[in-house]
């Protein structure tokens, strides 16, 4: 037993032109309160289905910078998971009173409940059960999933006509030939979806995508935008703060004086409470469309629960660099004839102890599926503390080149050979000698307590 709500929103709201926003509103289960016949708190397994990533989604933006005759379309899901009927065991839910039908009020009733026939928003199954649905659909159609690709489906794999889509929760993108419009026509029996467009607005980053020259020799562009996300972020931060943001040339302010920096350290921030909602923001936008700012995020968001004023000085500058920056937009290009020496291409680093507020280091990585003449198109970014406190630049070094290697690299390399039917060459970018020789013997006496 549970109880129904309804949340209501505009969709597109960091969007300048209000043509664009659209009210949504969505009934909501109240899935943190499920009891049980007998009044105590329901208890359900983990979600079996993971979202697909955005990297998934670059990469067949990528495919289709590579093959300019294919179609790159987007697709929502209408109301996605009301659409699967709901499974296990009975769940009965409470409407508020003002959603009561006459009949309900004539008859005196005190608390009435109904049985949820559809998979809601907010039960901790429903997104299990709409995953469920759609992906009977998909391999009714002759897909196939891809092991460690969680919401990638392909058709045709190692075919010239081959098909992906990407699942994010009610969200389509689709790659495919001549054959994809029949394909979504049969699907559309069963899934209720929007009708296909050109990929723009996905998960709040806008894409343009242009293609100019010759057949045989089209270079197709990719525009990652959020400038719209970030101005509504750091408008949002001026008007709740009342603090005014100027140009900064880096996303770090300058060091303190060892008293200073103490004192700092030592004052609880002011902001603490607000925190992780402006950094959230800042988080989101840099996954999705802005790497220059991800190790200055990744260092601040390691602070919520211990927010001090230092954090608040260094949160003012992000934003500062922000609005410096405001309207850069991450590119990349690839040619039709790149498919024949594209490799993907990985630049791991790492600092050693260089944030103030740990000894822990910091791994980076940068990766892009380049083709010729420096052409290249970002797949992914990012940044984590290490786990343990690196005694030596090669130790850190070593660490992000494993991660990037086993996390990104190999599954990459993984997907586009099986897509494409061919070799996919990759290449880790080191800079530092002694990782190099390292990883080149396979040992290093100075790091033997590493695995």
């Amino acid at each position: 037993f549970s109880s129904l709500f309804s949340i209501v929103g505009i969709k597109n709201h960091e969007d300048p032109d209000e043509g664009e926003w659209k009210w949504k509103g969505r009934v909501v289960l109240g899935g943190h309160n499920i009891k049980t016949a007998m009044g105590e708190k329901a208890i359900f397994t983990g979600s079996s289905s993971t979202p697909s990533s955005m990297e998934a989604a670059r990469m067949l933006v990528a495919l289709k910078a590579l093959f300019p005759d294919l179609n790159l379309w987007q697709s929502d899901c209408i109301r996605a998971y009301v659409q699967a009927r709901m499974t296990g065991p009975k769940t009965f839910v409470r409407l508020p009173k003002k959603w009561w039908p006459p009949e309900w009020i004539k008859m005196g009733l005190i608390d009435p409940v109904c049985e949820m026939l559809m998979a809601l928003y907010g039960h901790p199954k429903a997104g299990d059960i709409w995953n469920e649905k759609i992906h009977d659909v998909l391999i009714a159609e002759g897909f196939e999933t891809i092991e460690g690709w969680p919401g990638v489906y392909v058709k045709g794999a190692g075919t010239p006509d081959f098909i992906l889509f990407v699942l994010y929760v009610d969200d389509l993108i689709m790659l495919g030939g001549k054959t994809l419009r029949p394909l979504i026509e049969r699907i559309r029996v069963f899934i209720e979806m929007e009708d296909p467009a050109d990929m723009n607005k996905y998960l709040g980053c806008r894409h343009r995508i242009t293609t100019t020259g010759e057949i045989g020799s089209r270079i197709t562009t990719v525009e990652m935008d959020m400038s719209d996300y970030f101005r509504s972020a750091f408008l949002a931060y001026e008007g709740a703060t009342g603090l005014t943001l100027k140009n900064v040339s880096s996303p770090f302010p300058p060091d303190l004086a060892k008293e200073e920096a103490l004192r700092m350290i030592e004052t609880p921030g002011r902001f603490a409470k607000d925190a992780p909602s402006y950094m959230m923001r800042l988080l989101y936008g840099s996954r999705m469309a802005h790497p220059l700012i991800a190790v200055a995020v990744q260092r601040l968001s390691c602070n919520f629960t211990k927010w001090t004023a230092e954090c608040d000085r260094r949160m003012h500058r992000l934003f500062c660099y922000l609005y410096t920056v405001q309207d850069e937009i991450l590119t990349g290009s690839l040619c039709e004839s790149d498919v024949s020496c594209i490799n993907l291409i990985a630049w791991p680093d790492a600092d050693l102890n260089g944030d103030s507020m740990t000894t822990k280091s910091t791994s980076g990585f940068f990766q892009e599926l380049a083709g010729a003449d420096g052409r290249g198109i970002p797949l992914a970014w990012g940044c984590k503390r290490q786990g343990a406190t690196s005694s030596h630049t090669c130790e850190a070094e070593t660490c992000s080149l494993s991660s990037a290697l086993r996390s990104e690299v190999i599954p990459k390399q993984g997907l586009l050979e099986y897509v494409l039917g061919m070799p996919i060459p990759a290449k880790l970018m080191e800079d530092n000698a002694a990782t190099i020789i390292s990883c080149t013997k396979g040992y290093s006496p100075a790091m033997r307590y590493l695995a």
